[in-house]
């Protein structure tokens, strides 16, 4: 009895509020396909943050990665900017 294996497929995120950055790799895809999703003409924080929200579950539903991983958050950050960015982290 064989069991069928697949190549794994990844998903990566450096999440911003303005340009969020996107990495998938499938097996037959070589080099990783790679963009930005622009929300910098957004004003509102929650419209961004609903956007790539909606944005990122479409892909994972589509793809149905075996891993995702995010880039950490910048800790040493300050403004008025940082707890959105929090918040965009805690939601995806």
């Amino acid at each position: 009895m064989s069991i069928m294996r697949h190549d794994p497929t990844y998903m990566a995120l450096d999440l911003s509020l303005n340009s969020t950055g996107i990495a998938m790799m499938f097996p037959e895809d070589y080099p990783t396909t790679t963009y930005y999703d622009k929300t910098k003409k957004l004003k509102d924080h929650m419209d961004k943050i609903m956007k790539l929200v909606r944005h990122i579950k479409k892909l994972v539903k589509k793809y149905n990665f075996d891993k995702v991983f995010i880039e950490g958050q910048s800790y040493g950050s300050r403004g008025r900017g940082t707890l959105s960015i929090a918040q965009l982290h805690g939601v995806v």
